[in-house]
This record gives C-alpha cells, structure tokens and sequence, in this order.
C-alpha cells in the first residue's frame, strides 16, 4: 500500500512537473502571439493585393494560394516558430445601406493563424480574426455617371434608386403643364456640387423608401430660396430638409473610382483584345470574356477555354440568319446613314444553344455574353438588337446563379422595341440583361428604316427596356439655348425619334440601371431638341445587374469588429 501511495505521488509530482514546462514563458507567450499577429498582418497585406489586383473575392483555391505564401514568410521570419495551422475561409457576401449613403455589399473573410514553438509545439497560441471586404457593383445605383450628370428635363422624369455623379450634377425640373416634374426617390449624391437652374419647385428629391408623391418628397424651393451648394447654409439645410439622403461633397461624399486597372481609359471594358494588354487589363475585357463573339472582319467564334480558349465556329457576319449586315437607317440627330449589324435576338438564342454550347451556356464564366466588333474604320458603323422583347438567352446554373443576357460592343449600340419585355401582356421578366457600347440609343416600338432625311423626326410609341445599360456621353448642342453640354439626360440612352410623352404616347420606361463611364468615340457630338425628348420612368431593378457586370471600385480591407485569442494545449 505504502509503494502504491510513494507511485502515486510520484507520478503526480512528474505531471506537475510537465504541466510547468508546458507553461509558456512571458517573453514565449508574446512572442508567440506577436507571430501569430506578424502573419496576420501578411495575411491581410495579401488579402488586399489580391482583391486590388483581380477585383473579386479569392476562391478556396486562391486562398490556398495565399496561406502557401504566408507559410514561407513565417519559417523565414521565426525560426524557432512552427505555423501550426491557418485556415482563410470567405463568406456569403451580404448587402447594407450605408456606404456614403448608398448600398455596398459585405464580403466577411475569417482568418485563423496557430503558432507554436519549434522545440515543443504543445506550447502555441492562436489568433482569430474577421475583415470585411467591402465593394460596389456599377450597378448598385439606378444612376451613376463617371463626371457631371445633367438632369434638367423638360418633360416628366421619375427615377427610382439612387442616383451619383463623380462631378457636378445639375438638376431642373419641367414646366407644370409636363407632368410631376423630375423626381429623384433614392440617395442623391455628388463628389462635386449640386445646382438647380431650372424650376427648383418642380425638383423632388427623398430618401429610400418613399413614394412618388409630393406628399413623400421635398423640392429644391425652399421658402422661395433655391436649395443647393449655391446657398450659404447647404450643408446643414441639406441634411434638414432631406434627412442625409442628398449629399454633396461638403458633406464628404468622394468621388467612386472606376476599375483601378482601366480608371484612365474604362472604354477599355468594350475594346477588342490586344496582344500588349496587361493580364489585368486583358482579365476584365468583355472580348475576353464572352461565350461567343464576332471580330471585325465578320469571324464567329466560341469560347471554348484551353491555351487557345477561342475557335471559329466557320459562320460570318452576313451568312447567319440572327446576324444580317445588309440594312441601312437615316439618324436624323447625327444627320448621317447609319449601317448596322442587326443581332436578331431570339433567332441568336437558338443559334447559340446549337453552335455553342459550352462556352455560351454550360461554362458558367462566359455562358450569356456575347460580344460584337463592326468595323470602325466605314461611316457610322453600329449594332442594334431587335426581336428582344420575349425570352432573351439566360442560361441558369445551380443556386439560380445566372449572367443573363450580356451584349457588348465597341461601336455605337441601337436596342429596337421592347427589350426584355412581352409588350402584348406586360409580362415581368426574371432574367439578367446588360446591355453595354460605345454610345446607345433606344428605339421604340413604332420605328421603322423607312425615313429619310427630308422627313420629319418618325413618331416614337410607348416602349419599355428591361435591362441595366453601360453606355458613353457625349457634347450635346441644345438648339434652344446654343449651348453644349456634358453629361446630359439625353445620352443615357439617346433617342432619334419624337416622344411626344405625358399621356400622348412616346413614353420612356427603363427597368434596370445605367452607367456612364467614357466619353463617346464614335458620335461624340449631338445636336439636340428638347421638345422631342420622351416622358422618362425609371425604377431601379438589381434584378438585372448581371454578375457579368465590373465591380466599380477596388475592395476596401478594414476591421470594424476583430476577435484576438491565446489558447494553450
């Protein structure tokens, strides 16, 4: 019993003993702890590298890639030191309200770094922590335009959404006999100034969420005093009157940047592929990123992924039925013929299913997009999409995950009739659609290539597009006030026809978004008749910002709630 007791203790004593070596020093402790830190630090380095650099958010596999490098960069750092474990895993992305008084999506990445000592790795410590990768979608606004935006309308025009320009925005609201005036029911806000020169008693800006109705809005006379950066009391009067929901850049707002990679030339999203572009350059091109595409010299091909990811499919501009190259149109604003390559749509969606498949409806990278180049060097060269109002292609994936339908081009972009839309029974569409060139102009229901210059401008019917629109200004030329102009509603998107509008007919109705975020190559100047202008209905739909569609400036890495732990084993 006595020998059974002296074991005993013994072996308590050595345990003891143990538990005391396994107790890390103070100088282990913090060192063990400033290395799980250093790694950290790294770790959120290359986060912001790479999300900078590829404007998403890194894969398992990029994030694999990621830990390989940090696992260098500590057994260079701390010899004694053993990274244990480190774990990067991102989450389902998630969207809130308050990014400079807009929307702006969540993506939570966790990081998790063991540490422990080379001589004994019972002895380690570990740090956990969560970042917040923060970024916006172009199309997160039902308005956005990379410079000054000018809304002054002659007719009624509602937007729904929220409403930003980098530079000056100038609003001004219609005589009463047309319509409610302009309404902005969304977060407006502007990098530079905002102004009102016209009727600021016909201008109703509000916050989300409230109706189209004087009730639920406030203009821009306020107390017989137009309300904008020109008045000495802005900044609070602002905030009083709308509640935050207008914002200039007194009150903070900064201007977004566009793609970092092509911030000097975004024209470039639409550009043909070149030899000299940079991986990232090349990396956002939607000619390098399309299931099927049409090169200039009338060559058809589809993608079909490898070291040499395109193939001619051996069809041409000209020979394919959904792509006919032979028709001509008189656009009255630019005074010139216009000759397009007409996309039929829903003869392309078959076509496309057929000829192909992998690249345009199984590869879920490229499936919808489709990208056409006419040429640029012939006289007001174009495309234009008709036969688009039924069931445009939108190859669905699992969990729902779709591109739409994406068409882009270099050239100027004409989209005929109702888009994406039934027009016989109004019936709503579910599919993504984008709808990205040089410059675009709608045409209504009504038109015709009939017209000649010694007509007079064709009557416009009523016509809704269901689609987000990527589009170019250009220098409008008002008759009425010889004045040219930047920026103007009358680019986003142009019209060539007389919308009579306000209950006559020739109304104008986009669902969906539109950006702005070049200066027009190709018709970069217009002279333009307010008179003819259409009755305007926008409503934001986020519905059809495609996932196709660019991140509009580079992640923002920060760490509003982090978590710091120490265990022991």
């Amino acid at each position: 019993m006595r020998i059974v007791s002296v074991l005993l203790i013994l072996l308590l004593v050595a345990a003891a003993c143990r538990a005391v070596a396994a107790e890390p020093t103070p100088s282990q402790r913090a060192r063990l702890l400033y290395a799980g830190e250093a790694a950290f630090q790294q770790t959120l380095q290359a986060l912001d590298t790479f999300i900078s650099t590829n404007q998403h958010v890194p894969t398992t596999q990029d994030c694999a890639a990621i830990m390989s490098n940090i696992v260098t960069f500590a057994s260079n750092s701390f010899a004694d030191l053993t990274l244990m474990t480190m774990v990067v895993t991102n989450l389902a992305s998630y969207l809130t309200n308050d990014y400079q008084n807009g929307s702006y999506r969540i993506a939570p990445i966790t990081v998790q770094i063991a540490v422990a000592l080379t001589t004994d790795t019972n002895l380690s410590a570990a740090v956990n922590r969560s970042v917040h990768a923060r970024y916006l979608s172009l199309f997160d606004y039902s308005m956005f335009v990379d410079g000054p935006l000018y809304l002054v309308v002659d007719k009624e025009m509602r937007v729904s959404g929220a409403v930003h320009a980098n530079g000056i925005l100038t609003l001004g609201g219609p005589l009463p006999q047309y319509g409610m005036g302009l309404s902005i029911c969304g977060f407006t806000t502007c990098a530079s100034n905002i102004y009102c020169i016209a009727n600021p008693d016909r201008v109703y800006l509000t916050n989300v969420g409230s109706a189209f109705s004087a009730g639920g809005m406030a203009s821009m006379n306020w107390y017989g005093m137009v309300l904008d950066c020109s008045n000495a009391n802005w900044r609070e009067l602002s905030d009083q009157v709308w509640n935050g929901g207008v914002r200039s850049a007194v009150h903070g707002v900064k201007p977004l940047c566009p793609i970092p990679c092509i911030s000097n030339n975004p024209h470039a999203l639409i550009d043909l592929p070149d030899s000299n572009d940079s991986p990232a350059i090349a990396a956002v091109k939607f000619s390098n990123r399309a299931g099927v595409r049409v090169l200039t010299n009338g060559v058809i091909q589809r993608y079909v992924g490898g070291a040499t990811p395109y193939q001619d499919t051996g069809a041409r501009a000209g020979s394919v039925t959904w792509l006919t190259t032979n028709q001509y149109f008189w656009n009255p604003v630019v005074s010139n013929w216009v000759r397009p390559w007409d996309v039929d749509v829903a003869l392309f969606k078959t076509w496309a299913a057929a000829n192909a498949a992998y690249g345009f409806v199984s590869n879920q990278a490229t499936a919808g997009i489709l990208y056409i180049a006419a040429p640029t060097n012939k006289s007001y060269h174009a495309v234009r999409l008709k036969n688009g109002g039924t069931a445009i292609p939108n190859p669905v994936f699992p969990g729902g995950v779709s591109n739409g339908f994406v068409v882009v081009t270099h050239n100027p972009l004409y989209i005929w009739g109702y888009y994406n839309r039934y027009a016989a029974f109004h019936v709503d569409s579910d599919a993504h659609a984008l709808c990205a060139g040089d410059s675009i102009t709608v045409l209504s229901d009504g038109w015709t290539d009939g017209h000649t210059p010694s007509m007079t401008l064709p009557l416009a019917d009523n016509t809704e597009y269901w689609t987000s629109i990527l589009t170019g200004l250009c220098t409008n030329r008002y008759l009425s006030e010889s004045v040219d102009r930047v920026g103007c509603i009358d680019s986003l998107p142009r019209h060539i026809e007389n919308w009579p509008g306000v209950g006559m007919g020739g109304n104008k109705s986009i669902h969906g978004t539109i950006a702005a975020l070049w200066m027009a190559k190709y018709n970069a100047f217009e002279v333009t008749s307010v008179t003819n202008s259409p009755s305007r209905y926008w409503v934001f739909d986020s519905k059809f910002a495609s996932p196709a569609a660019p991140i509009l400036f580079k992640f923002d890495i920060n760490i509003p709630n982090w978590r710091h732990t120490e265990s022991r084993q």
